[in-house]
């Protein structure tokens, strides 16, 4: 999976983001079960993912709702 990097981590390494992307597709329901899986076994140690995953399903569940 093609991503960007952060800094290093807690073990000095430095850790691969998946896209953007997979965050606004995840909180749609748009991922295939490959990507999901992928993508939520990143964000289960990743703060910065998660925050981002967050952000994104605030989004859907708004557009879901439907604005005035």
């Amino acid at each position: 999976m093609i991503g960007r990097r952060s800094g290093a981590g807690a073990s000095g390494e430095r850790r691969r983001h998946p896209p953007r992307a997979l965050a606004a597709g995840h909180a749609l329901g748009a991922l295939d079960p490959a990507e999901r899986a992928a993508f939520e076994g990143h964000v289960a140690g990743c703060p910065a993912c998660r925050g981002e995953l967050r952000a994104h399903a605030e989004i859907a569940s708004l557009l879901a709702r439907g604005l005035p």
